[in-house]
């Protein structure tokens, strides 16, 4: 019984070595047999759903970096506003000493 096994596994082992050589020399069915794993796979889906993350993702970056430049600018207003009202407040105790 452990003989058979042994010689059924030998048998694949071999199919398969040799199911493998012919796909690595014969291109032909190297571009088949690789095609068929890609769609077995669903790779070309995943491919697109990558793409489609990596574009909403630029856009992201995009509109992040527009809201970076109008917080800067608030900043910056903000700070002119507190500058002028201790300048107000200075003067304003300056003349009641």
């Amino acid at each position: 019984m452990i003989n058979t096994i042994k010689d059924i596994a030998a048998v694949v082992g071999c199919a398969s070595a040799i199911i493998a050589l012919c796909v690595t020399v014969i291109r032909p069915l190297r571009i088949k047999v690789v095609g068929w794993i890609k769609q077995k796979s669903n790779t070309c889906e995943i491919e697109r759903k990558i793409d489609t993350i990596s574009k909403l993702l630029e856009e992201h970056i995009k509109h992040d970096d527009g809201k970076t430049e109008i917080t800067e600018l608030q900043t910056g207003a903000l700070l002119c506003i507190m500058r002028d009202s201790i300048t107000a407040i200075y003067y304003k105790y300056m003349e009641k000493e």
